[in-house]
């Protein structure tokens, strides 16, 4: 009687070649199985995944004969704070930083087990698919040197610019939301308006900085305004002419 061989058939060549496909420079963490994906339970070689992107965002630079020595701290530090968020928020993305191409997310491969018999195929079943956290980068033009910081280029309708979680939590209807500038800094801000079930038994505005990519609260305070509901609106504008926004209430 002849023994049942079993195959484990994947994707995952034909996946890393697409990632990899247009020069791009390539690292992989963790697999992560379908279980942890679905709870965003990530696993990161060095730990903290932060701290893995910078590392190897240091180790694809030295392969183009660059050094975080001799490329700007600002491209650098742009690099690392793109990729760590798309890791960190189980996303995907790419972005072209003065030169500095960088995309990352999750690479997904298929994968099923077949069963041979004297050589011929007896049978198959489907088995959960893989996934791995990727970061690639590839230059596209001479990197900034340092010492210099490069000017932000327009944004175009070809991709985004970012795609990150924020420091707030899942909203509903009583949110509404703005953009505006209120510390000055040159970064538009994130203004979250909250319209009724609040502490305060007022409309509240929470405001995320643009410059920490909407991680961190800037302000947050009850208004003059009673509670409001889908009845109003709202739109920035600097009123007093004081260079900070004005909140109208429409």
């Amino acid at each position: 009687m002849g023994r049942t061989v079993a195959k484990e058939v994947t994707n995952r060549n034909e996946v890393r070649a697409a990632i990899a496909e247009g020069g791009w420079n390539v690292v992989y963490g963790d697999l992560i199985n379908e279980g942890d994906v679905l709870t965003f339970i990530i696993s990161i070689p060095t730990g903290a995944v932060g701290g893995w992107v910078a590392q190897q965002v240091q180790a694809q630079l030295a392969k183009f004969s660059q050094s975080l020595s001799e490329v700007s701290d600002d491209v650098v530090l742009q690099a690392t704070n793109y990729l760590g968020n798309l890791i960190k928020g189980g996303g995907s993305g790419e972005s072209d930083i003065h030169g500095l191409g960088v995309k990352g997310g999750f690479a997904t491969y298929n994968r099923h087990m077949e069963y041979f018999l004297w050589g011929r195929k007896i049978g198959s079943h489907d088995l959960p698919n893989n996934h791995q956290p990727y970061i690639a980068i590839r230059v596209t033009k001479p990197l900034p040197p340092q010492g210099t910081v490069p000017q932000v280029p327009p944004i175009t309708t070809k991709g985004l610019v970012l795609q990150t979680g924020t420091s707030l939590h899942e909203t509903d209807n009583t949110f509404d939301f703005a953009v505006g500038d209120w510390n000055q800094d040159g970064k538009p801000d994130l203004f979250a308006i909250k319209k009724s079930n609040t502490g305060s038994n007022s409309t509240e505005v929470h405001i995320l900085s643009g410059a920490s990519n909407f991680q961190n609260f800037i302000f947050q305070k009850g208004t003059a305004l009673h509670q409001t509901d889908d009845t109003f609106d709202f739109a920035l504008g600097d009123w007093n002419q004081d260079g900070k926004p004005d909140l109208f209430i429409i």
